[in-house]
């Protein structure tokens, strides 16, 4: 009978190790999108937080902005 309970101890404690693994890798997987999107919006905004007098180095500047938002 001891033997079984410690045997339910250690898979009680497994199974809330790998809950929390689980809320861990939600919380990292929520961070890693947020944190794309941030820079995408990051990068659209780029082009507008400059003023070029040369319309090819403006418009150059501006796809390489998108590209990297992409």
């Amino acid at each position: 009978e001891i033997a079984l309970r410690v045997e339910w101890a250690k898979c009680k404690a497994r199974q809330a190790r790998w809950h929390e693994e689980l809320r861990l890798l939600q919380e990292e997987m929520r961070r890693v999108i947020a944190y794309g999107v941030s820079k995408e919006r990051w990068w659209r905004e780029r082009p507008l937080q400059r003023t070029v007098e040369d319309a090819a180095l403006a418009e150059g500047l501006s796809v390489y902005a998108l590209e990297h938002a992409a």
